[in-house]
């Protein structure tokens, strides 16, 4: 009884969840920092900037490599996606908290660098970016969509969680 439907890029999203984490696994391996493990498989110069750049706007600290993770706690991270041919570059770094006894995860800042080329208007494409953050953070961490033998049971924003402000980075 439900329909289904592509959620704006249909693979995309899955597809460079799969490669950023793949990449995270093999830095993890190779012991070296996720930010510079990127920044030396990164030939492109566009691409290579916003990874410097994100990493300038957040601060980025590399981290230490160990031979154990454990679960819980603040951490940070990166990531890199070089959409469709020369077209968009993004980079993106976030600090997260989990809380170890429930799991719940709070990201706590993000910091964006996003190379689309020629801009006219820069407040439109802030926006844009800004709203495709939180549109993401809310489907990964509160968005989901109930439902029984009948259908769809979540049809009102009481029983259908988003991100609240309270919960914005």
């Amino acid at each position: 009884p439900l329909l289904r439907s592509n959620i704006r890029s249909p693979g995309k999203i899955a597809n460079v969840f799969a490669v950023e984490a793949l990449t995270d696994e093999r830095a993890y391996a190779a012991a070296i920092d996720p930010l510079a493990f990127r920044q030396r498989h990164v030939a492109e110069p566009r691409g290579a900037e916003v990874l410097r750049r994100a990493a300038a706007l957040f601060g980025w600290t590399p981290r230490a490599m160990n031979a154990q993770r454990a679960f819980g706690g603040r951490g940070h991270g990166i990531a890199y996606s070089h959409y469709k041919h020369n077209e968009t570059y993004i980079a993106l770094a976030m600090e997260v908290d989990v809380d170890r006894a429930s799991g719940a995860v709070h990201v706590r800042r993000v910091a964006c660098a996003h190379d689309c080329g020629l801009v006219i208007n820069p407040d439109g494409v802030r926006a844009q970016v800004e709203g495709n953050i939180l549109q993401t953070l809310s489907r990964t961490l509160y968005e989901d969509v109930a439902f029984d033998r009948d259908g769809v049971t979540s049809r009102d924003w009481q029983s259908y969680p988003i991100l609240r402000y309270s919960d914005v980075p």
